[in-house]
């Protein structure tokens, strides 16, 4: 979903829209200030009628909006985001103000910084578990907990404050398990547990095995189960027994995320009896608040830190591996980019050039900016809505689950690009790809039901294509092809989507929630 940022003093309601600072799976995080009391917050906006689906789509993603802002309002733990506000503008906005954090999430914390201490890691599973207790207790599982909802911050004086996030995907306990309309599944496929995906009722113990999950990433740097496919990592869930932790783990920890991970939901532990356990442990104590300060003090990851020659946090390899996978994993690059990015990585000489191997990856922050260092001039982070792609005696593929930015220009010499669109991220309105070919090709493979317009000129060469639709669709995302092909060709191809029985609308879905297994519900939801 894009937008043009407003000019200063646009807002909704008494909020004044500052500055956008994320596209989230249903919609667009801006940060805010209040117009009276001048408190920053971050206000998440999602606008009816531009998913570029069915009006019952519309429905159930803001039903699932809606669901989110509810269950998150009726919660009172400190360590569940808090939401302000929720309403909707005469113009058909839907908006939910929520608190404005400033720290990183876990995903973020373990790429960027590897396996944390196991002090650490028991204080922040207690805040998890402290959020999830209230909400069980309410009768509300929230099906979705994996790193990237588990955001650590500072709050006040306190370093290390956890907040868990997203409880768009948050059901009754023992309610029925919804899945989409191609049959998807809840949450992501590498926290889910067993019994979600064999379709039985939800019960908080499914959010304590997907906490054993957390907990093996944050120990190890790893999720309980290795897999190149999401059915594999399903089958894994069901069937196989994780690895276990290192040795180096304390006995009483390790034995007590395995008690998380069991198959049979009754072996576990509830959330409360958890947060007992993990206190139990006496593990916390290795983590002093002091400890804390001093952490954040030298890492400051709410800010983009910066790799100079010889320091700096860049990732090591092993985390640029783990990255890669879990891009793979998730369907965002496909087999041949991924081998194509850990040769990138293996064959790195420096930190820095290990970096090259997260260049332009799709919709993901870069875990690094980068500046000037002596020896050479390294490129800034590209902006989220243009991006040049350059093949040079080589080949490349966008594929998958992967999102295109608003303008892209793509350049190929000797070399050969295919980008295909069936099951890419595409936001409503017009994405534009500007081609120039030098003794190259470019395959551009679309859908039947998206509109393309083409735009070329071919010298020497060729520049043609077939739309898959007849007219632009007066809302939902449409692609114009634009360019230049000497020696060389451009051409669109229009095939049907990889998966049977999926439309494009149904792809938009998923494309727009970022997850193709994230369950929307029923209609009218």
């Amino acid at each position: 979903m894009t937008s043009t940022p407003p000019a200063t003093g646009l807002g909704i309601g008494p909020y004044e829209l500052l500055e956008r600072v994320g596209v989230g799976g249903m919609g667009e995080v801006w940060r805010a200030r209040h117009r009276t009391l001048g408190r920053l917050v971050a206000v998440k906006l999602i606008r009816a009628g531009t998913l570029g689906v069915s009006a019952d789509d519309d429905r159930v993603a803001l039903g699932r909006f809606e669901r989110e802002a509810r269950v998150a309002a009726s919660l009172r733990s400190p360590h569940a985001i808090q939401v302000q506000d929720f309403g909707v503008t005469p113009e058909g906005t839907f908006f939910q103000v929520m608190e404005l954090l400033d720290g990183l999430d876990l995903q973020a914390l373990v790429e960027r910084f590897g396996a944390q201490p196991p002090g650490r890691v028991v204080g922040l599973l207690r805040h998890a578990a402290d959020a999830l207790t209230e909400a069980h207790q309410l009768g509300f599982v929230h099906r979705d907990v994996k790193p990237s909802n588990l955001f650590l911050c500072r709050l006040g004086t306190r370093g290390d404050f956890l907040k868990v996030l997203d409880f768009g995907l948050a059901r009754p306990a023992t309610s029925d398990v919804h899945v989409t309309r191609t049959g998807g599944i809840p949450g992501s496929a590498a926290t889910t547990a067993p019994e979600l995906l064999r379709g039985d009722p939800p019960t908080d113990k499914a959010d304590v095995y997907a906490l054993g999950c957390v907990a093996t990433w944050l120990l190890a740097g790893r999720l309980p189960f290795a897999a190149t496919t999401a059915i594999e990592m399903v089958v894994a869930h069901l069937e196989k027994v994780p690895a276990p932790l290192d040795p180096a783990v304390p006995a009483p920890l390790a034995e007590l995320v395995a008690r998380c991970l069991a198959k049979d939901p009754a072996a576990r532990p509830t959330s409360r009896e958890l947060s007992r356990l993990l206190a139990a442990t006496g593990l916390e104590a290795g983590w002093s608040e002091e400890q804390a300060e001093a952490w954040w003090e030298e890492n400051q990851p709410g800010r983009a830190p910066t790799v100079v020659a010889g320091a700096g946090p860049a990732p090591s390899r092993e985390q640029v591996y783990t990255r890669l996978r879990r891009e793979f994993e998730e369907s965002r690059i496909d087999l041949g980019d991924y081998e194509r990015r850990l040769d990138v990585a293996r064959r790195a000489e420096t930190p820095v050039a290990v970096l090259d191997a997260l260049r332009g990856l799709p919709d993901l922050p870069q875990p690094t900016a980068l500046v000037k260092v002596a020896d050479a001039a390294l490129p800034a982070p590209r902006s989220a809505s243009t991006r040049k792609l350059v093949t040079v005696l080589a080949s490349t593929r966008r594929a998958g689950a992967w999102q295109p930015d608003a303008s892209t220009r793509l350049v190929t010499v000797f070399g050969s690009a295919e980008l295909d669109l069936r099951t890419a991220v595409l936001g409503p309105g017009m994405t534009e790809l500007r081609c120039v070919t030098v003794f190259g090709s470019v395959e551009i493979t679309v859908p039947p039901g998206l509109y393309v317009e083409l735009n070329g000129v071919g010298v020497l060469g060729s520049f043609d294509g077939e739309s898959g639709a007849a007219q632009p669709p007066t809302a939902g995302p449409w692609v114009r092809v634009s360019g230049v092909a000497v020696m060389g060709s451009v051409d669109v191809v229009v095939k049907p989507l990889p998966v049977p029985g999926r439309s494009f609308g149904e792809v938009a879905v998923a494309a727009i929630t970022r997850a193709r297994d994230a369950v929307l519900g029923k209609p009218g939801e």
